[in-house]
């Protein structure tokens, strides 16, 4: 449970651009390797034969990647029989990598390709391949994180095939993103900003936030920020003192 609300959070705040992906070189290959060995003991209890091919770097969040490309391989897992295979193939090319997700599974009718990756979809599941319906929803909003694209090819009795296209972005990029966001350069731009966007109006209503989630509180201060003057606390007890001192509005 703890982990679906952390996963909607996270889509939330991605839907409103709150998340900025953390960048660095990202051996795929590497990566891809690790997440193997995660998967031995299963390996060997369907007798599956999985296998990769193929190398490639990015530039990118290397724990959104890699938790992309493994709810891939969860999904490859859930449908593919004993017996059957599953592959990853790596394809680089001069401006962009191609990660392929291939199993012999069950595959998908046209009515599921077009939903597969609508938050909560499950498809046509049974209890043992019951799941919560965000990871294919999240391996897309992590690879669109990355200006990158997604997509599925798939027949019914036939397997399916995710291809998700990474692009190749220069350290030079990198570099100046990383400048942007050191102190000083924070502070040049805060201080070419119009008055009237960097001071809080004091005519708009006040709200008085009390959630002592963390991340949820961070999320509704931001949603909130724009239309009103938001005073935060954690506790009722904290909020009633709030209260005493300035009234909200709300």
């Amino acid at each position: 449970l703890t982990r679906k609300i952390s996963d909607m959070l996270f889509l939330a705040k991605s839907d409103n651009s709150l998340i900025v992906p953390h960048r660095e070189r990202v051996d795929l290959a590497a990566e891809i390797g690790s997440l193997f060995e995660f998967y031995e003991a299963l390996v060997d209890e369907k007798s599956v034969t999985l296998s990769s091919s193929g190398k490639g770097s990015v530039f990118g969040d290397r724990l959104m990647l890699r938790r992309g490309i493994n709810n891939l391989l969860s999904n490859a897992f859930k449908y593919t029989p004993p017996g059957g295979m599953i592959h990853i193939t790596l394809l680089k090319n001069l401006d962009k990598v191609d990660i392929l997700v291939a199993d012999s599974g069950i595959g998908m009718t046209e009515a599921e390709k077009n939903c597969a990756f609508d938050l909560f979809y499950q498809g046509h599941q049974t209890n043992k391949h019951l799941g919560t319906g965000l990871g294919l929803a999240l391996s897309k909003e992590f690879v669109l994180l990355h200006n990158g694209t997604i997509e599925l090819t798939s027949e019914k009795g036939k397997g399916t095939t995710f291809k998700i296209s990474l692009p190749i972005v220069k350290p030079a990029s990198i570099e100046c993103e990383a400048a942007l966001n050191q102190p000083f350069v924070r502070e040049l731009i805060e201080d070419s900003m119009p008055d009237s966007i960097k001071n809080d109006d004091l005519s708009v209503n006040t709200i008085l936030l009390i959630e002592d989630n963390e991340e949820l509180n961070f999320y509704l201060r931001q949603k909130l920020s724009p239309s009103y003057s938001v005073v935060s606390t954690e506790s009722a007890e904290q909020g009633w003192v709030e209260i005493l001192n300035n009234i909200p509005d709300l």
